[in-house]
Protein backbone atom coordinates (compact mmCIF):
# COMPACT_ATOMS: atom_id res chain seq x y z
CA UNK A 1 0.00 0.00 0.00
CA UNK A 2 2.76 2.22 0.99
CA UNK A 3 4.57 1.66 -2.98
CA UNK A 4 1.23 2.41 -4.53
CA UNK A 5 1.07 5.89 -2.25
CA UNK A 6 4.28 6.63 -3.44
CA UNK A 7 3.75 6.02 -7.22
CA UNK A 8 0.40 7.36 -6.80
CA UNK A 9 2.47 10.84 -5.48
CA UNK A 10 5.09 10.79 -8.19
CA UNK A 11 2.26 10.78 -10.50
CA UNK A 12 0.24 13.56 -9.42
CA UNK A 13 3.68 15.87 -9.16
CA UNK A 14 4.44 14.32 -12.97
CA UNK A 15 1.26 15.76 -13.78
CA UNK A 16 1.66 19.25 -12.57
CA UNK A 17 5.29 19.10 -13.65
CA UNK A 18 3.86 18.69 -17.16
CA UNK A 19 0.34 21.54 -16.61
CA UNK A 20 3.01 23.97 -15.46
CA UNK A 21 3.97 27.11 -18.21
CA UNK A 22 6.75 28.51 -18.42
CA UNK A 23 7.28 31.59 -17.28
CA UNK A 24 7.73 34.90 -19.31
CA UNK A 25 8.51 38.42 -17.90
CA UNK A 26 7.65 41.16 -20.48
CA UNK A 27 9.15 44.69 -19.24
CA UNK A 28 8.46 48.03 -20.38
CA UNK A 29 9.08 51.45 -19.10
CA UNK A 30 5.19 51.84 -18.93
CA UNK A 31 1.68 50.60 -19.92
CA UNK A 32 -0.46 52.83 -21.94
CA UNK A 33 -4.36 52.18 -21.60
CA UNK A 34 -4.33 50.76 -25.77
CA UNK A 35 -2.21 48.40 -24.54
CA UNK A 36 -4.92 46.58 -22.27
CA UNK A 37 -6.33 44.56 -24.63
CA UNK A 38 -2.87 42.40 -26.35
CA UNK A 39 -1.88 42.51 -22.23
CA UNK A 40 -4.61 40.59 -21.10
CA UNK A 41 -5.26 38.56 -24.07
CA UNK A 42 -1.22 37.43 -23.03
CA UNK A 43 -2.49 37.05 -19.67
CA UNK A 44 -4.91 34.76 -20.64
CA UNK A 45 -2.14 32.63 -22.39
CA UNK A 46 -2.98 28.57 -22.31
CA UNK A 47 1.08 28.49 -23.59
CA UNK A 48 3.20 30.58 -21.41
CA UNK A 49 2.44 32.64 -17.75
CA UNK A 50 3.49 35.66 -18.35
CA UNK A 51 4.26 38.48 -15.97
CA UNK A 52 4.31 42.07 -16.77
CA UNK A 53 6.68 44.76 -15.36
CA UNK A 54 6.39 48.51 -15.49
CA UNK A 55 6.67 51.74 -14.20
CA UNK A 56 3.30 52.76 -12.18
CA UNK A 57 3.44 56.24 -13.44
CA UNK A 58 3.16 57.16 -17.44
CA UNK A 59 6.59 57.40 -19.13
CA UNK A 60 4.42 60.28 -20.85
CA UNK A 61 2.13 62.50 -19.12
CA UNK A 62 0.04 63.04 -22.13
CA UNK A 63 -0.76 59.38 -22.35
CA UNK A 64 -3.28 57.71 -20.08
CA UNK A 65 -2.04 54.72 -18.69
CA UNK A 66 -4.05 50.84 -18.50
CA UNK A 67 -4.90 49.59 -15.04
CA UNK A 68 -3.68 46.62 -14.19
CA UNK A 69 -6.66 44.14 -12.97
CA UNK A 70 -5.72 41.93 -9.56
CA UNK A 71 -6.02 38.72 -11.80
CA UNK A 72 -2.83 39.68 -13.88
CA UNK A 73 0.72 39.75 -12.45
CA UNK A 74 1.89 42.87 -12.40
CA UNK A 75 5.89 44.39 -10.98
CA UNK A 76 6.32 47.76 -10.72
CA UNK A 77 9.37 49.37 -11.45
CA UNK A 78 10.06 53.26 -11.08
CA UNK A 79 11.86 55.00 -14.15
CA UNK A 80 14.28 58.17 -13.62
CA UNK A 81 16.05 59.79 -16.34
CA UNK A 82 19.25 61.19 -16.92
CA UNK A 83 18.74 63.47 -20.12
CA UNK A 84 17.60 61.09 -23.19
CA UNK A 85 18.50 57.98 -21.14
CA UNK A 86 16.21 56.33 -19.03
CA UNK A 87 17.23 53.79 -15.57
CA UNK A 88 14.54 51.62 -14.36
CA UNK A 89 14.92 50.52 -10.78
CA UNK A 90 14.57 46.99 -8.90
CA UNK A 91 14.73 45.25 -12.10
CA UNK A 92 17.98 42.52 -11.04
CA UNK A 93 15.53 41.85 -8.20
CA UNK A 94 12.27 41.21 -10.16
CA UNK A 95 13.96 38.99 -12.51
CA UNK A 96 15.56 37.36 -9.77
CA UNK A 97 12.34 36.09 -7.94
CA UNK A 98 10.99 33.46 -10.56
CA UNK A 99 12.50 31.16 -12.79
CA UNK A 100 11.75 32.98 -16.43
CA UNK A 101 12.92 31.04 -18.90
CA UNK A 102 12.01 34.32 -21.53
CA UNK A 103 12.26 37.58 -20.66
CA UNK A 104 11.06 40.29 -23.22
CA UNK A 105 12.29 43.43 -22.65
CA UNK A 106 10.98 46.90 -24.66
CA UNK A 107 13.72 47.01 -27.91
CA UNK A 108 14.63 51.17 -26.55
CA UNK A 109 18.71 51.14 -26.30
CA UNK A 110 18.18 54.37 -24.09
CA UNK A 111 16.87 53.01 -21.58
CA UNK A 112 20.44 51.92 -19.72
CA UNK A 113 18.89 49.41 -17.48
CA UNK A 114 18.02 46.58 -19.99
CA UNK A 115 22.04 46.40 -21.77
CA UNK A 116 23.45 44.17 -18.62
CA UNK A 117 20.39 42.23 -17.54
CA UNK A 118 19.94 40.86 -21.20
CA UNK A 119 23.81 40.04 -21.19
CA UNK A 120 23.54 38.09 -17.87
CA UNK A 121 20.19 36.69 -18.51
CA UNK A 122 21.32 35.19 -22.18
CA UNK A 123 24.87 33.94 -20.43
CA UNK A 124 22.20 31.95 -17.67
CA UNK A 125 20.60 30.65 -20.86
CA UNK A 126 17.27 32.64 -20.59
CA UNK A 127 16.02 34.09 -24.00
CA UNK A 128 15.76 37.65 -24.33
CA UNK A 129 13.28 39.56 -27.22
CA UNK A 130 13.32 43.27 -27.57
CA UNK A 131 9.49 44.58 -28.42
CA UNK A 132 9.81 47.00 -30.78
CA UNK A 133 9.41 49.04 -33.90
CA UNK A 134 12.77 48.16 -34.87
CA UNK A 135 14.04 50.21 -37.83
CA UNK A 136 11.37 52.99 -39.18
CA UNK A 137 13.82 55.23 -41.10
CA UNK A 138 15.64 53.75 -43.51
CA UNK A 139 18.25 57.23 -43.47
CA UNK A 140 18.73 56.91 -39.91
CA UNK A 141 22.02 59.25 -39.17
CA UNK A 142 25.11 56.40 -38.76
CA UNK A 143 25.57 56.94 -34.79
CA UNK A 144 21.90 56.49 -34.25
CA UNK A 145 21.72 53.63 -36.18
CA UNK A 146 24.61 51.78 -35.15
CA UNK A 147 23.18 52.62 -31.15
CA UNK A 148 20.28 50.64 -32.37
CA UNK A 149 21.78 47.84 -34.12
CA UNK A 150 24.71 46.63 -30.97
CA UNK A 151 21.72 46.85 -29.03
CA UNK A 152 19.30 44.73 -30.91
CA UNK A 153 22.46 42.23 -31.66
CA UNK A 154 22.29 41.59 -27.33
CA UNK A 155 18.82 39.56 -27.94
CA UNK A 156 18.04 36.36 -28.89
CA UNK A 157 15.17 38.06 -31.25
CA UNK A 158 13.53 40.66 -32.26
CA UNK A 159 9.42 41.26 -32.58
CA UNK A 160 8.60 43.79 -34.69
CA UNK A 161 5.54 46.07 -35.60
CA UNK A 162 6.20 45.36 -39.58
CA UNK A 163 7.48 44.05 -42.10
CA UNK A 164 9.40 46.89 -43.96
CA UNK A 165 11.07 47.15 -39.93
CA UNK A 166 12.02 43.36 -41.11
CA UNK A 167 13.32 44.08 -44.46
CA UNK A 168 15.77 47.02 -43.23
CA UNK A 169 17.18 44.43 -40.66
CA UNK A 170 17.68 42.37 -43.19
CA UNK A 171 19.84 44.99 -45.05
CA UNK A 172 22.06 45.19 -41.69
CA UNK A 173 22.63 41.75 -41.70
CA UNK A 174 19.97 40.36 -39.01
CA UNK A 175 18.85 36.78 -40.15
CA UNK A 176 15.47 36.72 -41.02
CA UNK A 177 14.83 33.59 -38.51
CA UNK A 178 15.65 36.06 -35.41
CA UNK A 179 12.97 38.78 -36.30
CA UNK A 180 9.64 37.96 -35.85
CA UNK A 181 6.61 40.52 -37.16
CA UNK A 182 3.94 40.62 -34.19
CA UNK A 183 1.92 44.05 -35.78
CA UNK A 184 -0.03 46.28 -33.37
CA UNK A 185 -3.09 45.94 -31.95
CA UNK A 186 -5.83 48.01 -30.17
CA UNK A 187 -9.22 46.48 -28.33
CA UNK A 188 -10.80 44.92 -31.36
CA UNK A 189 -13.65 42.81 -29.72
CA UNK A 190 -14.76 45.83 -27.15
CA UNK A 191 -14.55 47.92 -30.76
CA UNK A 192 -16.81 45.80 -32.87
CA UNK A 193 -19.13 45.55 -29.94
CA UNK A 194 -19.15 49.40 -29.41
CA UNK A 195 -19.76 50.05 -33.35
CA UNK A 196 -22.19 47.36 -33.91
CA UNK A 197 -24.41 49.27 -31.06
CA UNK A 198 -23.91 52.38 -32.73
CA UNK A 199 -25.03 51.07 -36.02
CA UNK A 200 -28.28 50.30 -34.68
CA UNK A 201 -28.94 53.61 -35.20
CA UNK A 202 -28.81 56.06 -38.46
CA UNK A 203 -26.23 58.18 -39.53
CA UNK A 204 -29.00 60.80 -39.34
CA UNK A 205 -29.95 60.22 -35.84
CA UNK A 206 -26.24 59.99 -34.82
CA UNK A 207 -25.23 63.18 -36.85
CA UNK A 208 -28.29 65.20 -34.98
CA UNK A 209 -26.91 64.04 -31.56
CA UNK A 210 -23.41 65.20 -32.49
CA UNK A 211 -24.73 68.67 -34.14
CA UNK A 212 -22.80 67.34 -37.20
CA UNK A 213 -24.76 68.80 -40.73
CA UNK A 214 -26.13 65.78 -42.61
CA UNK A 215 -25.23 67.43 -45.86
CA UNK A 216 -21.34 67.61 -44.58
CA UNK A 217 -19.00 64.66 -46.35
CA UNK A 218 -17.38 64.24 -42.58
CA UNK A 219 -12.85 63.96 -42.81
CA UNK A 220 -12.18 62.71 -39.40
CA UNK A 221 -8.77 61.69 -37.55
CA UNK A 222 -8.35 60.62 -34.03
CA UNK A 223 -4.91 61.49 -32.92
CA UNK A 224 -2.39 64.30 -30.86
CA UNK A 225 -2.88 67.37 -32.61
CA UNK A 226 1.25 68.37 -32.83
CA UNK A 227 2.78 69.35 -35.87
CA UNK A 228 4.39 66.27 -37.08
CA UNK A 229 0.49 64.85 -37.97
CA UNK A 230 -0.15 67.52 -40.46
CA UNK A 231 -3.46 68.65 -40.07
CA UNK A 232 -2.82 71.85 -41.46
CA UNK A 233 -2.98 70.09 -44.89
CA UNK A 234 -6.21 68.78 -44.30
CA UNK A 235 -7.61 71.77 -43.74
CA UNK A 236 -5.68 73.31 -46.37
CA UNK A 237 -7.64 70.36 -48.72
CA UNK A 238 -10.50 70.74 -46.53
CA UNK A 239 -10.55 74.28 -48.59
CA UNK A 240 -10.14 72.96 -52.10
CA UNK A 241 -12.98 70.36 -51.49
CA UNK A 242 -15.18 73.41 -50.58
CA UNK A 243 -14.18 74.97 -53.79
CA UNK A 244 -15.14 71.85 -55.90
CA UNK A 245 -18.09 71.78 -54.84
CA UNK A 246 -17.84 68.88 -51.98
CA UNK A 247 -19.26 69.98 -48.55
CA UNK A 248 -16.73 69.52 -46.60
CA UNK A 249 -16.29 68.95 -42.72
CA UNK A 250 -13.08 68.44 -40.85
CA UNK A 251 -13.42 66.56 -37.40
CA UNK A 252 -10.48 66.01 -34.95
CA UNK A 253 -10.94 63.67 -32.00
CA UNK A 254 -8.02 64.89 -29.68
CA UNK A 255 -5.66 67.64 -28.37
CA UNK A 256 -2.37 69.44 -28.55
CA UNK A 257 0.23 72.14 -28.86
CA UNK A 258 -0.87 72.42 -32.69
CA UNK A 259 -5.32 73.17 -31.95
CA UNK A 260 -4.89 77.14 -31.33
CA UNK A 261 -2.88 77.21 -34.78
CA UNK A 262 -5.45 74.81 -36.74
CA UNK A 263 -8.50 76.83 -35.49
CA UNK A 264 -6.58 80.03 -36.71
CA UNK A 265 -6.16 78.26 -40.09
CA UNK A 266 -9.46 77.07 -40.26
CA UNK A 267 -11.23 80.61 -39.71
CA UNK A 268 -8.71 82.28 -42.47
CA UNK A 269 -9.87 79.51 -44.92
CA UNK A 270 -14.02 79.18 -43.92
CA UNK A 271 -13.21 75.67 -42.93
CA UNK A 272 -15.79 73.98 -40.63
CA UNK A 273 -13.83 72.53 -37.63
CA UNK A 274 -14.71 70.28 -34.78
CA UNK A 275 -12.14 69.39 -32.37
CA UNK A 276 -13.43 67.19 -29.74
CA UNK A 277 -10.88 67.62 -27.21
CA UNK A 278 -8.95 64.16 -25.82
CA UNK A 279 -11.24 61.76 -25.43
CA UNK A 280 -11.29 58.09 -24.17
CA UNK A 281 -14.84 57.00 -24.38
CA UNK A 282 -15.16 55.01 -27.16
CA UNK A 283 -18.86 54.67 -27.74
CA UNK A 284 -18.36 58.37 -28.64
CA UNK A 285 -15.80 58.06 -30.26
CA UNK A 286 -17.80 55.38 -32.83
CA UNK A 287 -20.34 57.64 -32.89
CA UNK A 288 -17.88 60.35 -34.63
CA UNK A 289 -16.30 57.80 -36.62
CA UNK A 290 -19.89 56.23 -37.82
CA UNK A 291 -20.73 59.91 -38.61
CA UNK A 292 -17.58 60.10 -40.93
CA UNK A 293 -17.07 59.38 -44.57
CA UNK A 294 -12.94 58.81 -44.49
CA UNK A 295 -10.38 59.34 -41.99
CA UNK A 296 -7.13 61.45 -43.11
CA UNK A 297 -3.40 61.43 -41.56
CA UNK A 298 -1.42 64.22 -44.05
CA UNK A 299 1.15 63.58 -41.41
CA UNK A 300 2.47 60.41 -39.54
CA UNK A 301 0.18 57.84 -39.17
CA UNK A 302 0.30 55.02 -35.99
CA UNK A 303 -2.91 53.42 -34.38
CA UNK A 304 -4.68 55.75 -35.65
CA UNK A 305 -5.31 53.79 -38.76
CA UNK A 306 -6.25 50.61 -36.81
CA UNK A 307 -8.76 53.00 -34.69
CA UNK A 308 -9.93 54.00 -38.23
CA UNK A 309 -10.11 50.48 -39.87
CA UNK A 310 -12.29 48.88 -37.00
CA UNK A 311 -15.12 51.47 -37.08
CA UNK A 312 -15.00 50.27 -40.87
CA UNK A 313 -13.76 54.35 -42.14
CA UNK A 314 -10.83 54.17 -44.62
CA UNK A 315 -7.59 56.01 -44.38
CA UNK A 316 -5.68 58.76 -46.04
CA UNK A 317 -1.96 59.32 -45.39
CA UNK A 318 0.76 60.45 -47.17
CA UNK A 319 3.76 58.00 -48.74
CA UNK A 320 7.09 58.79 -47.00
CA UNK A 321 6.84 55.83 -45.32
CA UNK A 322 10.52 57.39 -43.57
CA UNK A 323 7.84 58.88 -41.83
CA UNK A 324 5.43 56.57 -40.91
CA UNK A 325 4.30 54.65 -37.98
CA UNK A 326 4.49 50.55 -39.00
CA UNK A 327 0.74 50.55 -38.82
CA UNK A 328 0.67 52.64 -42.37
CA UNK A 329 0.90 48.70 -43.76
CA UNK A 330 -2.73 47.63 -42.97
CA UNK A 331 -3.50 50.56 -46.19
CA UNK A 332 -4.09 48.78 -49.09
CA UNK A 333 -4.45 51.32 -51.96
CA UNK A 334 -7.98 51.24 -53.48
CA UNK A 335 -8.93 49.25 -51.36
CA UNK A 336 -8.55 50.32 -47.05
CA UNK A 337 -7.58 53.63 -48.07
CA UNK A 338 -4.94 55.49 -50.15
CA UNK A 339 -1.41 57.20 -50.34
CA UNK A 340 -0.49 61.18 -51.43
CA UNK A 341 2.54 62.71 -52.21
CA UNK A 342 3.80 64.17 -48.86
CA UNK A 343 3.16 67.52 -48.40
CA UNK A 344 1.23 68.06 -51.80
CA UNK A 345 -2.26 69.77 -50.98
CA UNK A 346 -3.03 69.17 -54.10
CA UNK A 347 -2.50 65.22 -54.40
CA UNK A 348 -4.29 65.33 -50.88
CA UNK A 349 -7.46 66.71 -52.53
CA UNK A 350 -7.59 64.47 -55.05
CA UNK A 351 -7.02 61.36 -52.83
CA UNK A 352 -9.74 62.85 -51.06
CA UNK A 353 -12.15 63.63 -53.66
CA UNK A 354 -11.97 59.76 -55.16
CA UNK A 355 -12.49 58.26 -51.70
CA UNK A 356 -15.87 60.84 -51.28
CA UNK A 357 -16.67 59.16 -54.74
CA UNK A 358 -15.75 55.97 -54.07
CA UNK A 359 -17.40 55.36 -50.50
CA UNK A 360 -20.86 57.40 -51.86
CA UNK A 361 -21.25 54.07 -53.95
CA UNK A 362 -24.02 51.79 -52.02
CA UNK A 363 -22.44 48.92 -53.41
CA UNK A 364 -18.90 49.38 -52.18
CA UNK A 365 -17.98 47.01 -48.71
CA UNK A 366 -14.94 48.77 -47.72
CA UNK A 367 -16.37 49.35 -44.51
CA UNK A 368 -16.25 45.62 -44.28
CA UNK A 369 -12.52 45.36 -45.75
CA UNK A 370 -10.95 47.74 -43.51
CA UNK A 371 -12.53 45.33 -40.20
CA UNK A 372 -11.15 42.05 -41.47
CA UNK A 373 -7.60 43.49 -42.24
CA UNK A 374 -7.79 44.57 -38.57
CA UNK A 375 -9.08 41.21 -37.34
CA UNK A 376 -6.59 38.99 -39.51
CA UNK A 377 -3.56 41.05 -38.98
CA UNK A 378 -3.95 43.65 -36.10
CA UNK A 379 -5.70 42.44 -33.30
CA UNK A 380 -4.91 41.30 -29.90
CA UNK A 381 -5.34 37.60 -30.25
CA UNK A 382 -3.62 37.87 -33.65
CA UNK A 383 -0.43 39.88 -31.69
CA UNK A 384 -0.91 37.12 -29.07
CA UNK A 385 0.00 34.73 -30.80
CA UNK A 386 2.41 35.47 -32.65
CA UNK A 387 4.60 36.58 -29.78
CA UNK A 388 3.76 33.51 -28.39
CA UNK A 389 5.30 31.75 -31.66
CA UNK A 390 8.57 33.73 -31.41
CA UNK A 391 8.85 32.61 -27.57
CA UNK A 392 8.59 29.28 -28.94
CA UNK A 393 11.34 29.41 -31.31
CA UNK A 394 13.33 31.14 -29.34
CA UNK A 395 13.41 28.70 -26.56
CA UNK A 396 13.78 25.36 -29.07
Amino acid sequence: MAVVIIINKRKVINLRMANKKNKVLIVYHSFAHYRAAVVEALASSKQYDFVFCSSAKSYDPSIKLMNFSDDIAFENAELSFWGPFIFQKNLKNIISREDYKAVIFLGNPYILSYWIPTITLRLKGVAVLFWTHGWLNSKDAFLKRTLRNVFYRLSDGLLLYGNRAKRLGLEYGFRDEEMFVISNSLDFTKMREIFLRVKQYSKVEIRDELNIPQTSRVLICSARLIESCRFDLLIESAAKLIEQGHDAYVLLIGDGVAKESLIKLAEQLSVPLKITGACYDEELIGKYFYSADVAVSPGKVGLSVIHSFTYETPMITNDNFDVQGPEYEAIIPDETGDFFKESDVSDLTRAIDKWLRHTSKPEHQVGQKCVERVEHHFSPSVQCREIENAIEKVLS
